[in-house]
């Protein structure tokens, strides 16, 4: 079987006004303002224009349901510094096929200098040295079974909550 490639984007979100479903929409229907004001155009070619309009924009932002391809092109934008990355995205490629099998886009976590992520429930650290997200060693080697099956009580956790 052969091994997927993994290829990660990192992301920005974009502000709600410098996204893609939004600004050109806000400029859109501003122009629909005018149009609508102005009483020489027929009123017939006002309401196709307004509803056109108001089509687009329906599709512009149900689009990014349907696709995280488009999402990524419509509420993020590509980030090349892994520090001022908000998200991220994977691609898994299959080489065998030639095609992208699963994309995902999820937020990053940066704690204390250490960029981590989670892809289908598996912690992901990135590696500095080597360029990419690795995951992480555990350290098994001094444990034993009963470690495992014995485990201590947590005593502080607020159930509540």
């Amino acid at each position: 079987m052969d091994k997927p490639l993994k290829k990660y984007t990192f992301l920005k979100e974009r502000k709600l006004l410098e996204r893609l479903d939004v600004l050109p929409f806000i400029i859109l229907q501003s122009l629909c303002i005018i149009i609508y004001s102005n009483q020489k155009i027929n009123s017939l070619l006002r309401g196709v224009i307004f509803v056109f309009v108001l089509l687009m924009q329906g599709i512009a932002f149900f689009s990014k349901f349907w696709s995280e391809d488009l999402m990524a092109k419509i509420c993020y934008k590509v980030e090349k510094s892994k520090e001022k990355a908000t998200h991220y995205r994977i691609d898994v490629i299959s080489e065998k096929f030639k095609m992208n099998n699963r994309n995902s886009i999820s937020p990053l976590k940066n704690n204390q200098n250490i960029i981590s992520m989670e892809f289908k429930k598996i912690l992901l650290i990135y590696d500095k040295e080597k360029f990419t997200f690795i995951r992480p060693k555990l350290n098994l080697k001094n444990k034993k079974i009963i470690d495992f099956l014995s485990p201590e009580p947590i005593k502080e956790e607020n159930v509540n909550n």
